[in-house]
């Protein structure tokens, strides 16, 4: 079995107050479809992506996995595993910044939708109305810095100091296992058998 290490990298989730200032107050924030969507943004393409720049070959051996740390938790978790620690920590982080800039990309383009919806209204409103719908396109420059920092690494992947795999435990204990199994499989086999008379 090939030796792999894996190293973790924490990406904070902070979505539901974007969302609800995009959408309005009435909208309710769903964690666990934001959740789902920001793990899906990291799709094969943004993978490799991922790989190059934490300098792997385009052959390389690597898996990245992305997970929740709880069910009402906003941490993920990006897990990458390769045969060397570093490039499994620079892996990590990599694919963690790739998930990060297509989350980013979206909210930047829901914020602009939600840009151009204020202005066709603010050109069609009646006088009495401009004044708030005004109000409301000044708020989008705070929006757009709320829409970057809905979602950061929390902590950097460390570099691993021991293999994932093997297990040094793991094998330790299946080769005493079949040790003993096979150690007594023999001493019956040669046991003498009783003569009879």
């Amino acid at each position: 079995m090939a030796t792999t290490y894996q190293a973790t990298t924490y990406v904070l989730l902070s979505q539901s107050d974007f969302q609800q200032a995009v959408g309005g107050a009435s909208t309710p924030a769903n964690p666990l479809g934001q959740e789902a969507t920001a793990i899906a943004s990291l799709t094969p393409d943004r993978e490799a992506k991922a790989a190059q720049q934490a300098g792997l070959a385009p052959n390389a051996n690597y898996s990245i996995n992305v997970g929740s740390t709880g069910s009402n938790s906003s941490v993920l978790t990006v897990n990458a595993q390769t045969s060397h620690p570093q490039n499994a920590a620079a892996l990590a982080d990599a694919a963690a910044e790739q998930m990060i800039a297509v989350v980013r990309q979206s909210n930047a383009t829901s914020v602009n939708d939600a840009r151009a919806t204020v202005k066709a209204q603010l050109r069609a409103a009646r006088p009495k109305f401009k004044q708030t719908l005004a109000a409301q396109l000044n708020s989008f420059d705070t929006l757009q810095a709320l829409a970057d920092q809905s979602i950061q690494i929390l902590e950097r992947a460390q570099v691993p100091t021991a293999a994932d795999k093997p297990s040094k435990a793991r094998t330790g204990g299946i080769a005493l296992v079949l040790g003993l199994i096979l150690g007594t499989a023999l001493a019956v086999m040669r046991r003498p058998r009783a003569s009879r008379f």
